[in-house]
Formats: C-alpha cells, sequence, structure tokens
C-alpha cells in the first residue's frame, strides 16, 4: 500500500483536535527477541514529531531508521512520516472496511493515527512496534490495546501454581469463540517467563489467551500497586483476521491523579538531553 496515496485518501476528512498525542515507538531485537523502546512519534494540530530515546545508544545490534539517520535530531513534519504512515491502510483497499472493524474502528475514526494506535503498526517486513501513551484524566484512565502472542499460547508451556501446563490449539480456539465484549478478563503474573519475567498473563474464565504489551508491563505492574485495574473485551475477531488481531482489550482504572505512563528518565529523549 502507498503511504501517500493513505494520507490523500485520508485528507478530505476533518481530524479532530485531542491536543498533543505520543507514541511509544519499539524495535525488536532479533537475536534476543526482547522489545524494546528506541524513540517516541507525537503529534499535535500542526505537526508531527520523532526523537530517539537517550538509551538508544546503550542498544546492541540497533540501527537507525530509514528516513531517522541523526539520533540527535529532532524531527517534525507536517504530514506522518512514510515510515510509520505506510503502516495504516488505505480506504481504496477492498479490505479496508473489514480492516477498521477488526480494530474496532468506524468511518468517522479510522485516520492513520488511530489506526496505528490500534494496530501497534505491526508488519511483517520489521520489527517495529507502536503503541500509544495512555492519557489520564481526572484521575482516571482506560486504554485499549490487542492481547499479544495468541496463537503462542499452544506452543509454550506455561507455568501457573507452580504446575506446568500445555494447551491444545483447538482448546485455545474455543476459549477465543466463547469471548465476548464487555467480559471480564483477569491479569497474572508470569515470573518463569524466560522471554521476560516481569509478564503478565491474559486469561479469561480461567484459560490463557495471552500476554499482555512488553511496553505495558513496567507501568502496568506499578498501577496495580496503586489501584485496581479492570480488563474487559471490546471486540474478538475470528480465526481469518490478523493472527496478532484476535483480542482487542481495554484496561481501566480510577482514583490514580498524578499518575503517568511512559514517565521518567527511561523516557527522554535525546534532543531533550542534549537541551538542558
Amino acid at each position: 500500500m502507498s503511504a501517500t496515496a493513505t494520507l490523500e485518501a485520508h485528507s478530505g476528512r476533518q481530524r479532530s483536535s485531542e491536543g498533543d498525542r505520543r507514541m511509544i515507538v519499539a524495535w525488536q531485537d532479533p537475536q534476543t527477541r526482547r522489545i524494546v523502546p528506541i524513540g517516541v512519534l507525537s503529534h499535535d494540530d500542526a505537526r508531527y514529531g520523532y526523537a530517539y530515546l537517550e538509551s538508544v545508544r546503550d542498544i546492541d545490534g540497533f540501527r537507525p531508521l530509514l528516513g531517522f539517520r541523526d539520533l540527535n535530531r529532532q524531527y517534525t513534519s507536517e504530514t506522518l512520516f512514510h515510515l510509520f504512515a505506510q503502516r495504516a491502510m488505505s480506504p481504496r483497499r477492498p479490505d479496508y472496511v473489514r480492516y477498521i472493524s477488526e480494530l474496532g474502528l468506524t468511518p468517522e475514526d479510522d485516520e492513520p493515527w488511530e489506526q496505528i494506535a490500534r494496530s501497534h503498526g505491526r508488519r511483517e517486513v520489521d520489527r517495529l512496534q507502536l503503541f500509544p501513551v495512555p492519557d489520564v484524566i481526572d484521575g482516571t484512565v482506560s486504554c485499549r490495546f490487542l492481547i499479544h502472542g495468541t496463537r503462542h499460547v499452544a506452543e509454550n508451556e506455561i507455568v501457573r501454581d507452580g504446575i506446568a501446563q500445555r494447551v491444545e490449539p483447538a482448546h485455545v480456539e474455543r476459549t477465543l469463540a466463547a469471548l465476548v465484549p464487555g467480559q471480564e478478563l483477569r491479569l497474572e503474573p508470569e515470573p518463569t517467563n524466560s522471554h521476560n519475567p516481569n509478564s503478565l498473563l491474559v486469561t479469561a474464565s480461567g484459560e490463557v489467551i495471552g500476554w499482555v504489551p512488553d511496553l505495558l508491563l513496567d507501568d502496568l505492574h506499578r498501577l496495580r500497586q496503586q489501584a485496581d485495574v479492570t480488563v474487559r473485551v471490546q471486540r474478538v475477531n475470528g480465526p481469518d483476521a490478523p493472527v496478532h488481531m484476535r483480542v482487542l482489550a481495554e484496561f481501566s482504572a480510577t482514583g490514580i491523579d498524578g499518575f503517568e505512563f511512559f514517565a521518567g528518565p527511561r523516557w527522554r529523549t535525546i534532543p531533550e538531553t542534549n537541551a538542558q
């Protein structure tokens, strides 16, 4: 799909004004498979911006992204950068309506930015993922996310309550098929996960259906120490949907005045540091 065509097709529609919005851009290390944050993509009513995180200098094997070669620069553009715009689907595609529906979007709120925020910007041709920074408004937060790793539930031995389990693929499919919007989901720590001991399993009626995205883990653990976090199903897609888009969920919490997501020294960009 053409990024230019995607933006042109959307250009006749008015963009809603929501102030500054940000997404964390992450890269998957091909050796360790870990998801590591590398930059911040931002958007306000006037322009888009991109800057690398200070921590990117310490990532072994990482190379600057195409179109963003200078680690020290704050990039700006009046249109969404090509590298990110190409992750949104053009309305001209015959499968477009179905795709945005699978993301829980409508033709009224399907701008490229919203598509990428919902789909996490994932493509088969690279190792990038994006995640929108949740806003805390009047002490309340709600954030939709795609449950990760659904296809790997049946491939891995999962330890729960000290007991190793293996689940048949057909059993996972039956659990997914039984999900309904509004159904409450549970989060369960998985300290024995060799990929990431900080992992949180997502379960439905006691059955594992996937994992919380890695980028959310640190803040979600911190949030769960301060407030009751509720997770519910927002949309369930069938087995013909892209494998990473099977279940759209939402977490929410109240009474968290002063809480910030993706805040602190770890999330400082290089231009911010250089300006000090």
